[in-house]
């Protein structure tokens, strides 16, 4: 299982994009099923994997917020998967996943949350796409037992941004003039949204 933080399907080619920006991606979902309507449970990383990983809404799991420990009472995939005779392992990239943070390394059988750099434009701590792909080829090459079914999730947080490519990569997306943003274009067909009502000042207090 393969999951990317902050990696938008509209920017995919596999969706609509028009721009060449996810060659890799969308050949390998060129003969695959793709769903066109697939959403995440909730905007931030740790209740939506756990989400991912249980089942469960968050209201139901009770992961709501960064660094909120997953109950050992909540059922997870690699529980059941490890009851079934499965070998387990997840490489992750985001700070908020680690064992610390998210208390997920007792369910797997090997939990590599070595995140030890710098986001390239913020403070943020993650681990790149490179060495994120060398630790998950690393654990299937050298610790996964070929006579047991296997699961692993690999989780990556290069998109998280500012994102830059690698070197090898094209980084020329750029706009022949500038585009203002549509704000409608964000909402999606079947959304609509009241407007915010305007503060109003009065004798020194503000009030909605």
């Amino acid at each position: 299982m393969i999951t990317v933080d902050t990696l938008r399907a509209d920017h995919l080619g596999m969706y609509g994009y028009s721009r060449d920006t996810s060659p890799n991606i969308d050949r390998w979902f060129a003969d695959s099923r793709v769903y066109q309507r697939a959403y995440a449970t909730e905007a931030a990383t740790a209740p939506s994997v756990a989400s991912i990983l249980t089942g469960r809404l968050p209201q139901h799991h009770r992961v709501r917020l960064f660094y909120q420990l997953l109950g050992r009472e909540i059922p997870a995939l690699p529980d059941i998967l490890a009851g079934a005779g499965y070998q387990t392992a997840a490489v992750v990239s985001n700070l908020v996943l680690t064992d610390e943070a998210m208390g997920m390394a007792s369910r797997f059988d090997s939990y590599d949350d070595f995140v030890d750099e710098p986001e390239p434009s913020r403070e943020v701590w993650e681990r790149n796409a490179r060495r994120t792909s060398d630790a998950a080829i690393g654990w299937l090459d050298d610790q996964r037992d070929p006579a047991r079914p296997s699961f692993l999730w690999v989780h990556y947080m290069d998109p998280h941004g500012p994102y830059q490519a690698p070197e090898d990569r094209s980084t020329n997306f750029e706009h022949d003039r500038p585009l203002p943003f549509v704000t409608r274009r964000s909402e999606g067909p079947a959304t609509t949204r009241r407007p915010r009502p305007r503060r109003q000042e009065s004798r020194g207090r503000t009030s909605e």
